[in-house]
C-alpha cells in the first residue's frame, strides 16, 4: 500500500505542462483530435484528470498547447542560414514535414489561432535573414505569410487524403461519374492520377520564391 502511494506521488511531482501537451499529441497521433478528452489524457498518463488542472486550464488550453509543441518542432528544423531563400524553403518544408509525422493534428495548426513563442521566433528568423539580404520588409512578411499558407495548405490537402484514403485507395476510375464524357475522364487521369507531391510542392516554392527580387550588391 505504501509503495502504491509512494509511486503515485512519484508520478504526480514529474506531472507538468509540457509533459501533458507531449502526451496529447501522442494520443492526436494515435486517436485523432476529437477522440481526447481530459479523462482519456490523464488516463493516458497515469493520474486522475483533476490533476491535469494544476497546470492546464482546459481541453483548450491543451489544444493550443499541441499548436505549440508542433511549432517547437517545426522552428527546429527552419533553423535560418546565410541565404534568404534557401530559409523560407527549409521553413515551409519544416512546415510540411512537422505535420506530415503528425496528420491527425493538421487541422489544429490552421484553425487555432496560437501565437506560441516558438512560432513568432521562426517567423523573425526567417524575416531578419531576408531584410538582411536586401528584401524589402513589407515583401518579406507578405512572402511568409503566402510560403506560409501554402505549406499549411499542401500538408492538409495530402494529409487527410491519406488518412481518409488509407484503406479504401480509390482509383480515379472509381471516383468517376458513369456519365463523364471521355475528354474529362482523361483529363480526371491526368490531373488526379499518379503524382509527385513532393516535386509539386518545390516546384511552387521556386515560383514564389522568383517572384521576389533582391538589390545587386
Amino acid at each position: 500500500m505504501t509503495t502504491r502511494i509512494s509511486e503515485t506521488k512519484v508520478r504526480r511531482e514529474r506531472l507538468s505542462r509540457e509533459r501533458i501537451l507531449r502526451a496529447a499529441l501522442r494520443y492526436i497521433d494515435e486517436h485523432g483530435v476529437e477522440k481526447l478528452s481530459m479523462h482519456k489524457l490523464g488516463a493516458a498518463l497515469g493520474v486522475e484528470a483533476m490533476s491535469l488542472y494544476n497546470h492546464v486550464a482546459n481541453k483548450g488550453d491543451v489544444l493550443d498547447g499541441v499548436v505549440g509543441v508542433l511549432w517547437e518542432e517545426i522552428e527546429a528544423e527552419a533553423e535560418p542560414g546565410a541565404d534568404w531563400r534557401e530559409n523560407y524553403r527549409r521553413f515551409a518544408r519544416a512546415i510540411r514535414d512537422v505535420l506530415g509525422r503528425h496528420p491527425r493534428a493538421v487541422p489544429l495548426v490552421p484553425f487555432r489561432p496560437v501565437m506560441s513563442n516558438a512560432s513568432l521566433r521562426a517567423v523573425k528568423a526567417q524575416i531578419e535573414k531576408g531584410v538582411e539580404s536586401g528584401v524589402d520588409a513589407e515583401e518579406a512578411y507578405a512572402l511568409l505569410r503566402t510560403i506560409t499558407s501554402y505549406a499549411l495548405g499542401h500538408a492538409a490537402i495530402y494529409t487527410n487524403w491519406e488518412l481518409a484514403c488509407a484503406s479504401c485507395a480509390p482509383s480515379v476510375s472509381d471516383l468517376l461519374r458513369d456519365d463523364t464524357p471521355d475528354d474529362l475522364a482523361e483529363i480526371a487521369h491526368v490531373f488526379c492520377g499518379q503524382s509527385d507531391p513532393d516535386a509539386e510542392f518545390e516546384l511552387g516554392l521556386g515560383l514564389m520564391l522568383r517572384r521576389v527580387s533582391t538589390p545587386v550588391s
